[in-house]
């Protein structure tokens, strides 16, 4: 994400501090530096066309998004919604490095999240805080890798909201390399101490990777098209409360699912695809069943099928929930 180029001074920082260790202690001069420039005016100065470059090219990206509508104000997400939306973030980034389930295109802005879910969120961010600054006191690796998934974040977390999603897996990606470092150098310090050891960790981290490999594959299907993304996205919602509550309340999730459905109608050929239309169509009825446009449209996906029973009751439900929007189920089409 363009927004995370400002957090690239700081990471060349920590590379500064560890592996690097071009900071110097006290009594110390770091390796270039002269006697008219101290160490860290030299750490900081080759630092600014990196840093130049990343403001500027935020400027444009908040300025384009500003001029298209796409960035959020104070009246429509209150600061407290956001700063509680980061905490949460925090954690959901963090576990889904763990363990990557339930991973969806869009992961809707719910506007303020439940205070117990915000309290144990910061709770377990201090934990993580308190334990990197701990445990970096002998192992610099902790600091570093801690502080880079904290801080290249930062950009992208929500306190300046552009778009409508809550987070997104693709701002996880440089992120958490530093939680990758922490990994890697931490085995390596297990393996070094405890011989016996050394085996488990190899083996360790062939299943990590052979686990990785068939969850990469069981994902891939659900990215080929837009179909199985959208419809990814749907069982999501369905399965966390406050991603289905800000589906059933902000009017833009229903009509960006709404756009989709009424395209993907218009293409269907097989029986396979009418199928999938229809399981598509039952999924959205059930997270929004006061909707008259979604039973509009399964009524028409089921009399593609031929279930014109069912297509009838549908259609039904739509006249009792908008009379004005309603049509006979397939009328000007073939069935």
């Amino acid at each position: 994400s363009k927004p995370m180029l400002v957090t690239v001074p700081l990471v060349l920082g920590l590379l500064d501090f560890w592996p690097l260790q071009r900071v110097p202690r006290r009594g110390q001069r770091a390796p270039g530096s002269t006697a008219g420039m101290s160490a860290w005016s030299l750490l900081a100065l080759e630092k600014v066309p990196f840093l130049t470059l990343a403001l500027v090219q935020s400027g444009i990206t908040l300025w384009a998004q500003k001029a298209e509508g796409a960035m959020a104000t104070a009246d429509q997400l209150r600061l407290s919604w956001r700063l509680g939306n980061a905490l949460v973030a925090y954690v959901r980034y963090l576990r889904k490095m763990i363990w990557p389930d339930q991973l969806a295109f869009l992961y809707p802005h719910p506007g303020a999240w439940p205070v117990e879910q915000v309290a144990g969120a910061a709770g377990v961010l201090l934990l993580v805080c308190l334990g990197m600054f701990w445990l970096g006191r002998r192992r610099r690796y902790w600091l570093v890798g801690g502080l880079w998934f904290l801080g290249m974040l930062v950009p992208v977390i929500g306190l300046v909201q552009v778009g409508q999603q809550s987070w997104a897996d693709r701002y996880s990606y440089l992120p958490s390399i530093g939680l990758l470092i922490i990994l890697a150098w931490g085995l390596g310090d297990l393996a070094e101490k405890h011989r016996r050891a050394k085996g488990f960790v190899i083996a360790g981290a062939a299943v990590l990777l052979a686990a990785s490999t068939v969850a990469t594959a069981r994902q891939l299907p659900l990215w080929k098209s837009t179909e199985p993304l959208y419809c990814r996205a749907l069982d999501v919602a369905l399965r966390d409360a406050v991603y289905r509550r800000a589906y059933e309340t902000i009017p833009l999730y229903m009509e960006l699912h709404l756009s989709f459905a009424r395209d993907w109608a218009e293409v269907v050929q097989t029986a396979e695809e009418k199928a999938q239309l229809v399981a598509y169509l039952r999924k959205w009825a059930r997270l929004k069943p006061e909707s008259a446009p979604v039973h509009l449209l399964l009524s028409e996906a089921l009399a593609r099928q031929g279930n014109w029973e069912e297509a009838v009751a549908e259609f039904n439900k739509a006249a009792r929930l908008d009379p004005n929007v309603v049509r006979p189920p397939g009328a000007g089409r073939s069935p």
